[in-house]
């Protein structure tokens, strides 16, 4: 599935298989080298305007959506799962975590011992809430979302720092995020 990903914006995939020569068998991903800088960086280094941080987030949502198209769900996009190259345009990598919209969710979302796979900072409300039908295409238009609100505003839109799991999945599941308005002056309106 993950080799069907053909956009500029992907990273491609060479091979995936398993390890099997030690007692415990891994899976991996043979992937492309991507050189360049987090996109978070890549941000305070090149891009002071508004307008600036967000010509690379239209490209990110381009790949996302090819990706959507071939029935991939990324699950866990979050600013250090993109980088910029040198030309300026972002790679979206980390696809360990992406699974084929028509499969069993319940594989891929939870590690062997039932804890949910992704950056829950990043993560929508539904997939957060451990509810393995609710997640899909949305869910990565949210954890976009998410990624466009920290790279206008230098913040995530709930601070998560130091609280609990639960917590965590609470304050996504209720709290408001403030306003980027009210945060920086020039993203009212």
């Amino acid at each position: 599935m993950l080799g069907r990903l053909d956009h500029p914006g992907i990273a491609k995939i060479y091979e995936s298989g398993t390890q099997t020569d030690t007692d415990d068998a891994q899976p991996y991903f043979a992937m492309e080298l991507i050189q360049g800088s987090w996109l978070l960086d890549h941000r305070e280094q090149h891009e002071r305007r508004s307008r600036g941080r967000v010509a690379p987030m239209a490209l990110v949502c381009d790949a996302i959506e090819h990706a959507h198209q071939k029935r991939a769900i990324h699950h866990d996009l979050e600013p250090s799962n993109i980088m910029v190259i040198e030309s300026g345009h972002p790679q979206v990598l980390d696809v360990g975590v992406a699974c084929a919209g028509d499969i069993n969710l319940q594989a891929t979302l939870r590690t062997s011992t039932g804890r949910i796979v992704g950056a829950a900072p990043h993560m929508s409300p539904e997939q957060i809430n451990s509810d393995v039908h609710a997640p899909d295409v949305r869910s990565d238009v949210y954890s976009l979302g998410v990624v466009l609100y920290k790279m206008l505003s230098g913040q995530r839109p709930c601070e998560l720092d130091g609280r609990t799991e639960f917590e965590v999945a609470r304050v996504v599941r209720q709290d408001q995020p403030t306003r980027l308005g009210i945060l920086r002056l020039g993203l009212r309106g």
